[in-house]
């Protein structure tokens, strides 16, 4: 029931920084090498860690049609993007008592701002300008611990297998 202020803060902390680009990452995220991280990200519209697996997630369905159909990512964890998107993406209130996941709710705000076609599927936002970065981590031993899972999200995202959630 906190998403609201997750939004205002978020919205809040980019709205103050006088950058083009932010890796925007959750107060309870600790990102290491992340001069590795950034080297590669840097240049990229927007981007989102997530498994880029097709089957990773089946088929599921919330309210308002959201669909996530080829891949899982948690986008209020770790984001990449100019800031004029990144204000886009959380410049907005919901009701609270949506039963939505914040991380769709946050990509439709950014993608219908951006005129784009909104659907989660990997093809559908690579298509649309969105990237992925879980292998760039890979590639660069970076870890991304979630300290409120106490999991280091790459290590889950790679092991990721299909699953119901």
């Amino acid at each position: 029931m906190n998403v609201n202020m997750q939004l205002a803060s978020s919205f809040a902390g980019v709205k103050y920084l006088d950058v083009d680009e932010i890796l925007k990452v959750r107060s309870d995220t600790i990102v290491t090498n992340l001069d590795k991280l950034l080297s590669r990200l840097q240049g990229r519209k927007m981007a989102f860690m997530a498994t880029c697996k097709k089957g990773v997630r089946k088929d599921i369905a919330y309210d308002l049609v959201y669909y996530h159909d080829s891949h899982d990512y948690p986008a209020d964890n770790v984001i990449y993007g100019k800031k004029d998107d990144l204000e886009d993406m959380f410049n907005f209130q919901i009701d609270e008592m949506l039963q939505i996941p914040p991380e769709s709710l946050i990509t439709w705000n950014y993608m219908t701002n951006q005129d784009m076609i909104f659907h989660l599927s990997y093809e559908n936002m690579i298509n649309e300008g969105i990237s992925f970065f879980t292998q760039d981590c890979l590639d660069e031993n970076v870890e991304v611990n979630w300290l409120k899972r106490e999991v280091n999200l790459v290590d889950w995202y790679k092991s990721k297998e299909v699953y119901d959630y």
